[in-house]
């Protein structure tokens, strides 16, 4: 505690990301998310910089329906891929039971399977990165969280592609 009775927190004071780690936001999923980041990627807080949204990488995925979520997620990633130079692999993890691709699926994919169809997406977002952000020479990982049990309460991660 401070002086002043409040409470303070400790950073990374030098951060040096070499990663950036796109996921979402469902709340089920950030333990998960945080181990895997630190199990099996390897990667302590500063060595990446995550970006945690609805959805995760499904706003990539429909790049001419979603023009939109598309273009705002890209500017994004430019911004931060410009702040952090060192940054040469991009990680994007989308999982089971995605609530976004529930209403994704049926806006834009005409009622096919919604795992069936972010599988589909998700195998096809390293091209998609590579072309659009070709100028900075990454290396893109794309994982699929599923559960691992039937009461739901541990998830494993396929890699795809």
């Amino acid at each position: 505690m401070t002086e002043t009775g409040t409470k303070t927190y400790a950073v990374v004071a030098s951060p040096k990301p070499t990663t950036l780690v796109v996921h979402c936001s469902d709340p089920r999923f950030q333990i998960a998310f945080r181990k895997f980041i630190e199990d099996e990627l390897h990667l302590q807080d500063g060595e990446y910089v995550p970006v945690v949204i609805r959805g995760g990488a499904a706003g990539f995925s429909h790049p001419e329906r979603l023009p939109k979520d598309f273009a705002f997620l890209v500017g994004r990633i430019e911004s931060l891929l410009e702040r952090f130079g060192e940054i040469r692999q991009i990680v994007l993890i989308n999982h089971e039971d995605c609530g976004f691709y529930h209403t994704l699926t049926d806006r834009v994919t005409g009622g096919r399977e919604h795992e069936e169809q972010m599988l589909h997406d998700l195998g096809n977002l390293p091209g998609i990165f590579t072309r659009l952000l070709s100028q900075f020479g990454l290396n893109v990982r794309v994982y699929y969280a599923r559960f691992a049990d039937e009461k739901r309460t541990q998830v494993t991660f396929d890699k795809i592609g």
